[in-house]
């Protein structure tokens, strides 16, 4: 049993991916070589993330060799921009906040993302797809 209360903070972007590296450094171990993710304790390396890319998926797997089948929603955050880009699968009802359409959102000024801005915006929009390109979806990552 693990328990930690660490100090809030709405500022820095953070992942899951996090985790794993954060608890591993915290328990003694070892990470391994090529390890993604970061130490949420080292703050300056934490802190100096521009971007954090987020990948959602049905709970079905519509094809092990195409993991692309059962993506329901591709995320990028970038500063305080969140863009979300729907997937190849249609979502199911344990998706029911996937979007249907691109979609844009000011994290600084609607954290609760209640105000899709995607349509005024297309620059924006247009400038985090090409950041999405960057992190392909995983059947074109190399292997």
């Amino acid at each position: 049993m693990v328990r930690w209360r660490p100090k809030r903070d709405d500022e820095t972007l953070a992942s899951i991916i996090d985790f794993v590296p954060t608890i591993t450094k915290l328990s003694g171990g070892k990470l391994a070589a090529g390890l993604p993710g970061g130490d949420l304790l080292d703050r300056d390396a934490i802190a100096a993330r521009k971007s954090v890319f987020v990948e959602a998926y049905t709970h079905d797997i519509a094809d092990l060799t195409d993991p692309t089948k059962s993506l329901v929603t591709r995320v990028v955050i970038d500063g305080w921009s969140k863009l979300l880009v729907p997937g190849k699968s249609t979502p199911d009802t344990s998706f029911a906040d996937a979007p249907k359409a691109t979609a844009l959102y000011d994290l600084k000024a609607d954290p609760l993302e209640k105000s899709d801005l995607a349509k005024e915006r297309p620059k924006e929009v247009a400038r985090l797809q090409g950041l999405l390109k960057e992190f392909p979806p995983p059947s074109s990552r190399a292997e």
